[in-house]
């Protein structure tokens, strides 16, 4: 699958060295929103972490969230609570950013 950005395809040899080349959670992560969560879709935090193999790890997804340094590469705007609602981005500081990014890409979000 490729990545997407401003509706190019981006080829996956431009993502593979920043977070593919470890194991760590944080790039399990972050590879799996990058390449398993399509725009217009979102995925709750700890649906994301049982996608990577640890059911009970929503908070350490919101922090890989948070230490994300490439959010135009990995969509960390399409991580949303469970009940829908747009939790926070950019430490808070965005969520009209992240309203408007999932807007854009035709999510459906709860407000």
């Amino acid at each position: 699958m490729e990545l997407q950005l401003c509706g190019k395809n981006v080829p996956s040899n431009h993502t593979n060295t920043y977070f593919m080349s470890s194991d760590t959670f944080v790039s399990k992560v972050l590879h799996t929103l990058a390449h398993d969560i399509p725009a217009g879709e979102t995925i709750s935090y700890g649906r994301l972490a049982e996608k990577v193999g640890n059911p009970k790890a929503c908070r350490a997804v919101g922090m890989a969230m948070r230490i994300n340094q490439v959010p135009l590469v990995v969509p960390c705007h399409r991580v949303v609570n469970s009940d829908g609602s747009l939790g926070n981005y950019m430490s808070g500081k965005g969520v009209a950013i992240k309203k408007f990014l999932l807007d854009h890409e035709g999510a459906k979000v709860e407000t």
